[in-house]
């Protein structure tokens, strides 16, 4: 069983990966996740994604849909799959493709539109990882679980 960083559903510095193939986003998220306490690794693509899944527990799976190679949908399932209590946000800049994309996820995944700023990303990323979906006006509000496969 893989040991989480979270304590009885509460937060705390959780283990986050973030798959970005942006480095300039990959850098910015990477940097404002860790000001914030928690402890990230990142990765340009799924296949780098996987090695780190594999050798690591992670809390929180923060991917891009759109990546070089095998895409973040795929990335998720699989990842899930073999983690069921992974939590699992998505980032994307292409709006059809989030739409598209929330009807493959499971409804508990959670999808962040890009762009997006600082304040955005804590915010979701706190929320998520509290269990609770934020509100557009950026609080918490609704009840969620982690991503189920």
């Amino acid at each position: 069983m893989r040991r989480s960083h979270l304590v009885d559903g509460m937060q705390g510095m959780a283990k986050i990966l973030i798959v970005e193939d942006n480095d300039a986003m990959r850098v910015f998220m990477a940097q404002a996740l860790a000001r914030i306490g928690h402890d990230v690794d990142t990765a340009p693509d799924a296949e780098s994604a996987e090695v780190i899944l594999t050798a690591n527990a992670v809390d929180l799976l923060l991917a891009d849909i759109e990546l070089p190679g095998e895409n973040g949908v795929e990335l998720e399932r699989r990842a899930v799959r073999r983690h069921p209590e992974l939590r699992v946000m998505f980032v994307t800049g292409f709006a059809e493709m989030a739409a598209r994309a929330a009807d493959l996820l499971a409804k508990k995944t959670r999808i962040l539109s890009k762009p997006f700023g600082l304040l955005d990303l804590t915010t979701h990323v706190s929320a998520m990882l509290k269990g609770v979906a934020p509100s557009p006006g950026g609080e918490a509000a609704n009840q969620v679980e982690p991503t189920q496969a």
